[in-house]
């Protein structure tokens, strides 16, 4: 494992020089511990860790974990005519919560302005993986006793489930770096990646003949019925393509280390 390890870090390194951003000779590294404080409006703790060395190149861990929970509400599920032709409403009411955790990485260079060299453009490149446990639960009003044909985006039977997805993304990474008065520094950065998105469901009581048919109807009412917010949304409804991840981050920096 060590020695596939090092393949990984040469061959990294020879395509980065290939690009002009060569590794840093790590006799001057020193490190900041950070804090993404955007994450936080997504009920997310992102810690962060970069490693500066020479030649302005830097290297970037990002760890983040996230749970939160969500409720929701349709009054109009779906509909269903009795035998006499009286027309009647299905309601539901959905209730989401989920955890997980996240890393990214980047390696990046910045390009320090002459004016002010504590501030500088950073570019590099931009790796991340994330994993959600989410667990749902569903209730719809008089379900015993709805017929067979309900229309609208009820489908079959309530949504029952706990599903995990996985998230895994490569691309650049951009930003600008402002370096305070003292130890505090401020980082502003904007990812473009391409992301893969993967899920795999385990049915709570319900009889959905496969995941590929809880999946959609789940797209159907989070789309139609349910009003989820951006988090649930981004769980439920990103399909793998194009993605941008962006934040800020607050660093304190620590005093760099002495090399001989």
């Amino acid at each position: 494992m060590i020695q596939v390890f090092e393949r990984m870090r040469v061959l990294i390194g020879r395509f980065l020089c290939a690009g002009g951003l060569c590794l840093a000779t790590f006799s001057s590294v020193f490190a900041q511990w950070g804090l993404c404080i955007t994450d936080m409006a997504a009920n997310q703790f992102t810690a962060v860790r970069m490693m500066e060395g020479a030649d302005n190149v830097s290297t970037v861990w990002r760890a983040s974990y996230l749970a939160g929970r969500e409720s929701m509400s349709s009054p109009e599920l779906g509909w269903f005519y009795d035998s006499a032709g009286n027309w009647f409403n299905v309601s539901g009411d959905l209730d989401l919560r989920w955890q997980g955790v996240g890393l990214e990485f980047a390696y990046r260079k910045t390009y320090e302005p002459e004016q002010r060299p504590s501030n500088g453009f950073f570019a590099g490149i931009h790796g991340s993986l994330r994993h959600v446990v989410s667990t749902c639960s569903e209730v719809v009003m008089a379900d015993e006793l709805l017929p067979e044909d309900v229309y609208g985006s009820y489908g079959e039977a309530p949504a029952g489930h706990v599903m995990n997805t996985t998230m895994a993304g490569v691309g650049l990474e951009l930003g600008w770096i402002l370096e305070a008065e003292g130890r505090i520094g401020l980082e502003f950065f904007l990812a473009p990646i391409f992301q893969g998105v993967a899920r795999s469901y385990r049915q709570v009581d319900s009889n959905w003949s496969s995941d590929e048919e809880l999946d959609g109807a789940l797209v159907n009412r989070f789309n139609v019925a349910y009003a989820p917010k951006p988090i649930a949304r981004g769980m439920y409804l990103r399909q793998t393509g194009p993605w941008l991840r962006f934040g800020t981050v607050l660093y304190l920096k620590s005093k760099p280390a002495l090399s001989n």
